[in-house]
């Protein structure tokens, strides 16, 4: 989008996987939304799909790692927790790690570029 042109917008209402038949592939596809660790491995199931290569595909709601907190206890609260310890969104946490290992991420905001080969962290 060159500086002065609106980019395309559209809001759905509803779970990704009821729009999903609704979208087309984009350059970038940004996921809000449940926090369970079930939800959010079907929202990358889904969103990996909608990503065109070179593309980016972030979220939200990512405060740490999954390589830097304890995956066991994770694990255990990631299905049934919303917010851990006052400090994370287990869920989010475990499908982000299980899926991409280490991504980009600022002040809870992650972010996966699609490659040719899979994913990686962008250069932002």
């Amino acid at each position: 989008v060159e500086a002065g042109e609106a980019a395309p917008v559209a809001f759905i209402v509803g779970t990704l996987e009821q729009a999903f038949d609704m979208l087309t592939p984009s350059d970038l596809v940004y996921i809000d939304g449940d926090h369970r660790l079930s939800a959010v491995r079907r929202d990358l199931r889904l969103a990996v799909n909608l990503v065109t290569v070179g593309g980016i595909l972030c979220g939200d709601d990512l405060e740490i790692q999954g390589g830097d907190c304890n995956l066991e206890h994770t694990q255990k609260h990631a299905d049934t927790t919303d917010y851990l310890d006052g400090s994370y969104h287990p869920g989010v946490t475990l499908a982000v790690w299980e899926r991409f290992g280490r991504v980009w991420m600022r002040e809870g905001v992650w972010a996966v570029q699609k490659t040719e080969d899979g994913w990686c962290a962008p250069v932002i």
